[in-house]
């Protein structure tokens, strides 16, 4: 069941999603988006009345940037540090790209090596 309520702070409209459209939304399976959240990749809303986990659009979206990053071998500790970086309005893009770069560039150097 999906919700939408008013931002008390702000006003916004703000959609809760269950686990099901939030795992349609990100590609990913229910398990996976369970697992996330257990691990603290991400961090839901929980329902105190149902226990249900509660999500939000910027939960989708670091899911599905998560599951882009998994495709391309970055591990979960990469992209916690890449989700870290992203939700620091102080990091420079030049961090990210460097972190991203050296990924791509040391797994690149080990293929390489197996030819």
């Amino acid at each position: 069941m999906n919700v939408t309520i008013n931002s008390p702070l702000t006003g916004d409209t703000i959609e809760k999603m269950n686990i099901g459209k939030v795992a349609n939304l990100s590609g990913l399976t229910v398990k996976t988006v369970r697992y996330y959240s257990d691990i603290g990749i991400i961090k839901p809303q929980v329902d105190i009345n149902t226990g249900y986990r509660d999500f939000l659009k910027i939960d989708v979206a670091k899911l599905q940037f998560v599951a882009k990053a998994r495709k391309f071998d970055f591990s979960l500790d990469d992209c916690r540090e890449l989700l870290a970086l992203y939700e620091n309005t102080e990091r420079s893009n030049k961090e990210v790209k460097a972190l991203i770069l050296e990924n791509i560039c040391s797994k690149n150097i080990f293929e390489l090596h197996f030819l």
